[in-house]
Formats: C-alpha cells, sequence, structure tokens
C-alpha cells in the first residue's frame, strides 16, 4: 500500500457530509466520495434524493434540509484534523462536472468516518460494494453499519437536526493510502 501526503481540504459550497474536496500539492482539486453511507442533501436541487431521504429518516423534507447542513458540518470538523482516505480511484457517481472517487476514511483518532456519521444519525447506509483496504467483506462490513446506530442513544435526536459536539483543530494534514483489490 502506498501513502503520500496531501495539502489542504478545500472548502466548497458543493461539499456535504459525503463527499468533499481536497487540494493536492500540485494544486490539483480532488473530490472524494465515501462508501457506504448517504448523507441528507442541504440544498433543494435534488428535490428526488430530498424526497428518499426524507422517507428514510421519517423526517420532513426541510428537516432533511437541515439534517444535511449537520452532517457537511460534522465532516468538515471530522476532516479539520488529520485523517487518512483509502482509495482505488474508481469513479463515483454524481451529478457533478467534477470527477468524484470512492474513498473510506478514517479520522486521526482511528475512527471510521461512516460510522460516525451513521451513530449520529447523520447518514443512511446506502451505496455500492468494494473489497476493504483490510482484505474485508463489504457485506459483512454493511451488515454491521446498522448494529453501530442502532448502538447509539442519540442516533434518533441527531436525524432531528440536534448538533454532535466535535473539538474544533486548525490542523490540515492528510495522508492517501491506496489499496489494491485482491483477486
Amino acid at each position: 500500500m502506498r501513502s503520500r501526503q496531501l495539502d489542504d481540504y478545500k472548502s466548497q459550497r458543493w461539499n456535504d457530509g459525503d463527499s468533499f474536496h481536497v487540494l493536492l500539492p500540485d494544486q490539483k482539486e480532488v473530490v472524494f466520495r465515501i462508501y457506504f453511507v448517504d448523507t441528507p442533501e442541504e440544498e433543494r436541487v435534488y428535490a428526488d434524493r430530498i424526497a428518499e431521504q426524507a422517507a428514510y429518516f421519517g423526517i420532513s423534507a426541510d428537516a432533511v434540509l437541515e439534517v444535511g447542513k449537520e452532517a457537511s458540518e460534522f465532516t468538515r470538523r471530522a476532516l479539520a484534523k488529520p485523517f487518512t482516505i483509502y482509495t482505488r480511484w474508481r469513479r463515483a457517481l454524481g451529478r457533478s462536472a467534477n470527477w468524484r472517487y470512492y474513498a473510506i476514511i478514517v479520522t486521526a483518532d482511528g475512527h471510521d468516518l461512516n460510522e460516525l456519521l451513521v451513530s449520529n444519525g447523520l447518514a443512511r447506509i446506502y451505496g455500492t460494494r468494494t473489497p476493504l483496504p483490510d482484505s474485508g467483506d463489504s457485506q459483512t462490513y454493511l451488515a454491521h453499519l446498522p448494529r453501530v446506530g442502532e448502538q447509539s442513544e442519540d442516533s434518533e435526536a441527531r436525524c432531528m437536526g440536534q448538533s454532535a459536539p466535535m473539538r474544533e483543530v486548525r490542523s490540515y494534514h492528510f495522508v492517501i493510502a491506496v489499496w489494491r483489490a485482491q483477486r
């Protein structure tokens, strides 16, 4: 597995809880989309997705937008600390003109960003399957995620838009680890 240092998380209007921009040392901007979860939208542009998410969470379309904003802020704070990006450089679908690449994110504290989002009621389990960096099976991982959400006493409160506190840190340090599926 190869690793390399990156320079900066790039704040963008279209960053949200499950995708974000990173500026590489050569100033190339790359967008990453996390595997396995979907956070609520925070813009009314995607009415069809908002309706799906409202049905999933059992909340109104307006509440979806509020939870979407909370998920974006939660992820932004998690990415303000050093974190690791695991990617196979597989393109993620999306409506953006910029290519997005699927990734798994591990925070500086060693926590899986997917688990943090699900346990705080800020994401639904959603998306494609892939071999994991530790050679684990994504079906087993996906079966594990609902239990993470059930274990959180606050998950229902979170999907109603109540904030999960995170400490603000002004460190911007990233490591990309590229993994290849074992055949």
